[in-house]
């Protein structure tokens, strides 16, 4: 699978998305993922933590989005554990979680 992953993360009404209220530089598909993959927990639980060879797979992914283009091959298996690191990032709510999936999922391709 492949991605623009220096596409614009908007807002449902195509607004400017923040991550801060003093961080103007572009949220990008490319921003999000490394985040949330970069994150210690998958899910909102408390107390979640993942073990060394996660981590490590979790940072080798992370450097892969890092130096990805559009022609960089993800697999089915990496695209799901992307998914799932945003799904369950707390503080990703429905305003990043789903224009995220969408570019993704390649919903609105013309």
């Amino acid at each position: 699978m492949h991605f623009s992953w220096d596409k614009e993360i908007k807002t449902i009404l195509g607004g400017k998305v923040k991550l801060s209220p003093d961080n103007d530089d572009p949220v990008t598909l490319r921003t999000i993922c490394m985040t949330a993959v970069l994150m210690q927990g998958t899910t909102a639980q408390a107390g979640c933590s993942l073990t060394e060879q996660e981590k490590y797979e979790r940072y080798e992914l992370a450097t892969k989005i890092k130096g990805a283009d559009i022609a960089t091959e993800f697999s089915v298996t990496e695209v799901a554990e992307i998914k799932k690191c945003i799904g369950g990032y707390p503080v990703f709510g429905p305003m990043i979680v789903g224009p995220v999936f969408d570019m993704i999922e390649g919903k609105g391709k013309k």
